[in-house]
């Protein structure tokens, strides 16, 4: 399943450009879009669920990720 093989999972660009989020396997990875460092990494525990959407708010303090399951998960 798409998601859970290493393929890439779902990407997000703060609306400053300067930030960018990833789902990859088992976690989240907020990277300076810049040189691509990862300035934080996140466990998810989705379980048998699959992160299909992640966005910023527009003020870039929190973001979300929605999965197949129809659940919304609030980071800030």
């Amino acid at each position: 399943r798409w998601g859970r093989s290493g393929a890439p999972g779902p990407v997000a660009l703060s609306r400053d450009g300067k930030l960018f989020l990833e789902v990859s396997g088992p976690d989240v990875r907020l990277r300076a879009s810049d040189d691509g460092r990862i300035l934080e990494r996140l466990p998810l525990a989705l379980q048998d669920d699959i992160a299909r959407a992640v966005a910023f708010s527009s003020d870039g303090e929190s973001f979300a990720i929605g999965t197949e399951r129809g659940v919304v998960l609030l980071f800030g």
